[in-house]
């Protein structure tokens, strides 16, 4: 099993590498990094002034040949349908997921900025979104990683981790 990280449209990627060891422990496997590609704008909602999400993925799936998982990490903002935003999403057929790194920063809140916090962050919604490519679903359990966070609040109360249920579905 290999999981690829794809920079897309990022300016800063200094992150990438220590999101690349955390990977690599939690899922016992290898991680590469990719190239970098630029954002499609395509997926652009002026009006929102965001991404849409979904079609970012699907418009990666044309354009991206490899039987691997594959992380997309942006800078920019992203919503889904029926969502004023999403952290992330993904697709379990295609292997594909993307996290945006706009809303785990301390600074979108107003807040002094925190590499530490914005790490953790940036880890457990990875984590989340390659969980959803494993074919798991929301837990209930609030401290497991794969528990929905409709807040930053949410992903701040829960751990990098999978609960035992969650991770015995990965890995047996």
């Amino acid at each position: 099993m290999e999981i690829c990280i794809l920079p897309l449209g990022l300016g800063e990627t200094g992150f990438l590498e220590p999101l690349k060891g955390k990977i690599q422990n939690i899922f016992e496997c290898t991680v590469r990094l990719l190239d970098s590609i630029p954002i499609w704008e395509g997926a652009y909602n002026k009006t929102r002034r965001q991404y849409n999400s979904s079609k970012l993925i699907r418009y990666l799936g044309n354009i991206i040949k490899t039987k691997s998982m594959v992380l997309a990490i942006t800078d920019k903002d992203l919503y889904a349908d029926g969502l004023n935003f999403v952290f992330g999403e993904a697709d379990l057929y295609s292997g594909i997921c993307i996290v945006s790194t706009t809303r785990l920063k301390n600074e979108f809140y107003g807040k002094k900025e925190d590499s530490e916090i914005f790490m953790e962050r940036l880890t457990k919604e990875a984590v989340h979104e390659l969980g959803h490519t494993f074919g798991l679903r929301h837990c209930s359990l609030t401290s497991c990683v794969m528990h929905f966070s409709n807040s930053i609040i949410d992903t701040d109360q829960k751990r990098e981790f999978f609960c035992n249920e969650c991770k015995k579905r990965i890995f047996e």
